[in-house]
């Protein structure tokens, strides 16, 4: 078993992106885990807007699935991460 904090620094972007979302288990909260999930936003928004511009560019390999798949990933670690930053004691 690969531990959390290598699978995120795995995380490949494109096809499998959304997939190994779902391999991210649920962290515990603490500092460590408000900079794993800034790295899985991150990884994220970069994948999004890299399918958002194959689309825009009419690209063959845009796939409207994956960017939808890629969008509704992104929203909710967004979500997340403002649910640690708010929980993170000043």
């Amino acid at each position: 078993m690969v531990p959390p904090e290598t699978r995120i620094a795995r995380l490949r972007l494109g096809r499998l992106a959304v997939r190994r979302v779902a391999e991210v288990p649920a962290a515990p909260s603490g500092p460590s885990a408000l900079a794993r999930q800034k790295v899985l936003v991150d990884s994220l928004r970069r994948a999004l807007e890299g399918e958002r511009s194959r689309g825009r560019a009419g690209h063959w390999s845009f796939d409207a699935n994956r960017c939808l798949g890629l969008e509704r990933a992104y929203r909710e670690a967004s979500d997340a991460l403002d649910r640690l930053n708010k929980s993170e004691p000043r």
